[in-house]
């Protein structure tokens, strides 16, 4: 995951949406998603970066639909994502 330091949250997730592999479309989207985590916590509070913040929020929404749409499909190679219970 180091190539994540030399390589921006955008750049990562156009290759992702582009990718029409899915083997290499599902690293690229955890990828991308851990990318633009690692931007948000950046600019977390920094009222500065609102329209870049509007853009990560979108990104994530994208990346989400891609995974669902992978799901629903039936498509392997994907990983299962556990969200915690309230």
């Amino acid at each position: 995951m180091s190539e994540l330091k030399f390589v921006s949250w955008k750049e990562i997730f156009q290759k992702a949406v582009e990718e029409t592999d899915r083997g290499k479309r599902a690293q690229l989207v955890q990828l991308a998603d851990l990318a633009i985590f690692h931007r948000q916590q950046q600019l977390f509070n920094c009222d500065r970066h609102r329209e870049e913040l509007s853009a990560l929020n979108a990104a994530t929404e994208a990346l989400r639909a891609i995974k669902h749409a992978a799901r629903a499909l039936g498509k392997s190679g994907w990983p299962h994502y556990r969200t915690k219970s309230a």
